[in-house]
């Protein structure tokens, strides 16, 4: 949801008593694009920081654990498979 998205950017992007709309005049609600990793919005800056169109691109929270978990199981597949053949000759 985009207020978990809010959330997050408020509390990596901006500084000590700075308002999510000190700095974003404009934030789309619906995501550019989405992945399991992050999603990017479109977002227009306050004239304070420049006034331009941006993509603000946001990390799912707690993602890196889970990526570390999917590596560690990578990595055990692949050591189960080492020196196996898997095209017949």
């Amino acid at each position: 949801p985009v207020s978990l998205v809010k959330a997050v950017i408020s509390q990596e992007l901006l500084h000590d008593g700075e308002a999510f709309s000190d700095v974003f005049a404009e934030f789309d609600d619906e995501p550019l694009g989405a992945a399991s990793v992050a999603q990017v919005h479109r977002a227009v800056l306050t004239e304070a920081y420049g006034g331009g169109e941006v993509a603000v691109k946001v990390q799912r929270p707690a993602i890196e654990s889970k990526l570390m978990g999917d590596v560690a199981a990578i990595k055990a597949l692949a050591k189960s498979v080492r020196g196996v053949d898997v095209i017949p000759a």
